[in-house]
């Protein structure tokens, strides 16, 4: 069950601000914040893997929530919520999206972000 640092529907969908200036990792992404992806620095099956989820260059990623040790989170990616280890988010590349402000289109439903 993810707890109070599930994404609300009335949250703004954020970019992380240490990462303001260039490129991250995804495990830079707290609850609410969206990115998208610029690229993987993995191999072999790891790479595959990531890219079978959805995980290709442009593709948007918003963090839903972390368990409440902080490991794993939860990200909403191409429509499917998938949960993804720190030590794998550090392999995958994330820059701002174009546009900083997030629209209503944009934000994730309740029903989307938690689960029982």
């Amino acid at each position: 069950m993810w707890h109070s640092s599930v994404l609300s529907y009335k949250q703004p969908l954020t970019f992380p601000e240490k990462c303001a200036t260039g490129v991250c990792c995804l495990d830079a992404l707290l609850p609410g914040q969206r990115a998208l992806v610029s690229g993987l620095t993995t191999t072999g099956n790891m790479r595959r893997r990531l890219l079978d989820i959805g995980l290709t260059p442009g593709a948007e990623v918003v963090c839903l929530g972390c368990s409440p040790f902080g490991d794993p989170c939860a990200y909403l990616i191409r429509g499917a919520v998938v949960a993804l280890r720190k030590k794998d988010c550090r392999h995958i590349r994330i820059s701002a999206p174009q546009d900083r402000t997030a629209s209503p289109a944009n934000h994730v439903s309740r029903e989307a972000a938690t689960w029982d």
